[in-house]
């Protein structure tokens, strides 16, 4: 919740919200969305290990504000979505594929 204090940005806001619904049905945010730093070479081994999850990568030093560099949804390991903007936007995608 620390980023919705640093930055007025509708998306950090959005994200803080959805993270805070995890924990609302006890459930770690952590585990849904996986934060790398876009020069961690290790990165690459756990997306490759994860089953599914979103996946935001920063650029070193990135503000709350900052756009990442890169979001997506990940299934098996496998990247089948990418360049998505923000976390917020996936979620949306989400639902509307279920309904």
């Amino acid at each position: 919740m620390l980023p919705i204090t640093q930055t007025d940005s509708i998306d950090v806001r959005r994200e803080c919200i959805l993270k805070g619904l995890c924990v609302y049905f006890n459930e770690d945010p952590e585990k849904l969305v996986k934060e790398y730093m876009s020069i961690d070479n290790s990165s690459q081994t756990a997306m490759a290990e994860t089953v599914f999850g979103i996946f935001v990568i920063r650029h070193e030093g990135a503000e709350p504000g900052d756009d990442p560099e890169n979001v997506g949804i990940i299934l098996e390991g496998v990247e089948v979505l990418d360049e998505l903007g923000n976390v917020s936007v996936i979620c949306i995608l989400g639902l509307t594929a279920l309904t």
